[in-house]
């Protein structure tokens, strides 16, 4: 490493997402981020947020993870950084 380089921070793709299914980021979208649920088709979830334009389809096979790509293009579409993401998930620390 050269002398007075700082190291460029991790990327967004060099954070490890958890294994989730398509209900986990509906439910986390609908409670923590203020989307509305506006469509079912059976194998997807529309959702709808003010000030989005179009639909956010998510597949809703509960129990099946999303594929690591996918989840990333739902959080980039939303505006979730994998951090935020991550905080959403870990339930909250008891008192």
């Amino acid at each position: 490493m050269q002398e007075g380089h700082n190291p460029e921070p991790a990327s967004p793709s060099t954070v490890t997402l958890p294994a989730v299914d398509g209900p986990t980021v509906i439910n986390l979208l609908v409670t923590h981020r203020g989307w509305t649920i506006v469509g079912n088709n059976n194998t997807h979830i529309g959702l709808k947020k003010p000030g989005y334009l179009g639909s956010l389809m998510v597949p809703m096979k509960k129990g099946q993870a999303l594929v690591d790509e996918y989840l990333r293009a739902i959080l980039k579409d939303t505006g979730i950084e994998p951090e935020e993401f991550l905080g959403l998930l870990a339930p909250p620390p008891t008192t």
